[in-house]
């Protein structure tokens, strides 16, 4: 999130002079646009959507007085529950659009890279691309999150798009990895992108995001499919995801939206 505030940060001190009240004034607004970013637009990445004393209330009812309860407990939201659930996404749309990269990785050791790339997610790909790169992504983000149009429903799904840009871009090079340095294929998805200063650079991954990757359909589905089965994971005591969401994601994809499966509709 720190990355996130000294963005927000060094946007507002581009329209008010550092000093002053001015200055006071650039610290506040860049804390709201934080809070609002953060809250509203990537919510859940960085947060728990629960009162601190909630677990205490919960565990007061259940061991107090459970016989004057005939309705389920609330239960808190997993931590980072966002996160977590377009994590879980992304790597769903890692095996369907870059199958033979996901293969290749499975046989290396990482059958999910949601622990290599959550990173990526959770500081806005700021502090992983360029300033000047990671800027532009910015740029998209807020445009799909208020216009909604051809660049998705809105900004995560552009963070999706980055991220699998990103994947294709050093496809090659994790290709030549072998399983005795998996390491390697680690080390290279994490510091992806560190050197696209250029604006040729940056056209071409976002190019790659946008146009090679092609139309990604029913991940808002799938987003809120996947966030119900974690609620009511947490509320049986576990956090297990829905099942097989690369074959219907697939499927789903393929099919006319009068064809898909009643879950996507």
């Amino acid at each position: 999130m720190n990355y996130i505030a000294a963005f927000m940060m060094l946007v507002v001190e581009l329209h008010k002079s550092p000093a002053g009240e001015a200055a006071q004034a650039a610290e506040e607004d860049a804390f709201w646009l934080t809070y609002a970013l953060c809250r509203r637009a990537i919510a859940g990445y960085h947060s728990v959507d629960v009162s601190p004393a909630l677990p205490i209330l919960l565990h007061f009812c259940h061991t107090c007085a459970p016989a004057h309860r005939s309705e389920p407990l609330p239960c808190p939201a997993p931590q980072l529950a966002g996160l977590r659930t377009d994590l879980h996404v992304f790597n769903t749309l890692t095996e369907v659009k870059l199958p033979t990269l996901s293969a290749h990785l499975s046989e290396l050791g990482f059958p999910k890279i949601d622990f290599i790339v959550s990173r990526w997610f959770l500081c806005c790909y700021f502090g992983v691309l360029p300033a000047e790169s990671a800027v532009r992504v910015m740029d998209l983000f807020f445009a799909a999150t208020h216009g909604g149009t051809t660049l998705g429903r809105d900004g995560p799904t552009v963070l999706m798009r980055v991220g699998l840009g990103l994947l294709k871009w050093i496809e090659p090079t994790v290709m030549k990895v072998t399983p005795h340095d998996s390491i390697q294929a680690c080390m290279s998805i994490q510091e992806a992108g560190a050197d696209l200063f250029s604006a040729a650079h940056i056209d071409m991954l976002l190019y790659t995001s946008f146009e090679d990757i092609g139309p990604l359909h029913t991940v808002q589905q799938m987003r809120a499919r996947l966030a119900t089965s974690t609620t009511e994971g947490a509320s049986n005591g576990r956090s297990a995801p829905a099942k097989s969401p690369a074959r219907d994601f697939a499927r789903a994809g393929a099919q006319k939206t009068r064809d898909r499966p009643k879950e996507f509709r």
